[in-house]
């Protein structure tokens, strides 16, 4: 009877599917960035497995809750901290400011969207992106960058943190 048991509990464990959110195989986030001539911006959100960032931020904030909404003010500002400390990008020499218009799940992932005052067609974008190198070693970064209609990408291993795209 107690070798029905084991066998039981064993099997169980290999035949029961590993969810996504709990584990996943790569380790990466992706930042995608667009210019809109019309309205002088640049568009960007990047998108990043909510567990491995929450897993990030409460190394640095206890308080970080990213699905709770109640603490969706909180968890605004803890986000775009995080973001501005890892995340840079020079237009044509000039390093420019973002601002962070907010963030939404989707399905194991967060969306961080922001907007960069942009009035002039980039020639030269630079991306500084360290984003959850202070979770995995194995962590990548990729970035889509278009401009004019101009697509291009990169992508970043870690401890690798600049990216130069040409238009």
């Amino acid at each position: 009877m107690k070798v029905m048991i084991f066998l039981t509990g064993f099997l169980a464990l290999f035949y029961t599917p590993f969810s996504a959110s709990s584990h996943h195989p790569i380790f990466l986030s992706v930042t995608n960035l667009q210019h809109n001539k019309q309205e002088g911006k640049l568009e960007m959100f990047c998108k990043i497995f909510t567990n491995d960032f929450e897993l990030v931020l409460k190394q640095k904030n206890k308080e970080a809750d990213l699905l709770n909404p109640k603490k969706k003010n909180a968890s605004n500002l803890i986000i775009n901290s995080y973001i501005q400390s890892h995340l840079s990008i020079s237009v044509d020499g000039r390093k420019m400011d973002f601002n962070f218009m907010g963030f939404e799940q989707e399905e194991d992932a967060l969306l961080i969207f922001y907007q960069v005052d942009c009035n002039v067609v980039p020639k030269q974008i630079i991306f500084e992106n360290s984003l959850l190198y202070d979770y995995k070693k194995g962590q990548m970064n990729i970035m889509h960058v278009e401009v004019n209609g101009i697509r291009k990408s990169s992508k970043l291993n870690n401890p690798e943190t600049k990216a130069i795209f040409q238009f």
